[in-house]
């Protein structure tokens, strides 16, 4: 599950990743991020995976599919409260994105650098 925190007047959207991802978590996400792109120009994500349990095949393809779509229409996301294995799933995407991604232990330095 993705719950979703996005204030009205500013560009960032802040994820918080619980339990088991699924299609329907992205289905729900890509109409805020494209309405995001469409009012600021770009896009920031603040994203919280320290509760993550797993993700879905299909889910896996959405944030794939995303990746491509949005690869030059989100100017940072920070990654906060991964473990190693998380880490290795923004490695195959890192050559499709000119995204700036970065991972972060705890969210006071991923929001930090991310409002910066």
């Amino acid at each position: 599950m993705i719950k979703i925190f996005s204030l009205q007047n500013h560009h960032l959207i802040e994820l918080n990743a619980k339990g088991v991802v699924r299609k329907g978590d992205y289905e729900k996400l890509d109409p805020i991020i494209e309405n995001k792109i469409r009012k600021f120009g770009k896009t920031r994500l603040l994203i919280n995976i320290g509760s993550l349990n797993g993700v879905k095949l299909l889910a896996f393809w959405e944030d794939f599919k995303m990746s491509l779509k949005y690869a030059n229409r989100c100017e940072k996301i920070a990654v906060f409260g991964y473990s190693k294995p998380e880490s290795i799933l923004t490695k195959p995407f890192a050559p499709l994105v000119s995204t700036d991604i970065k991972l972060f232990k705890n969210k006071t330095r991923a929001k930090h650098w991310i409002s910066n």
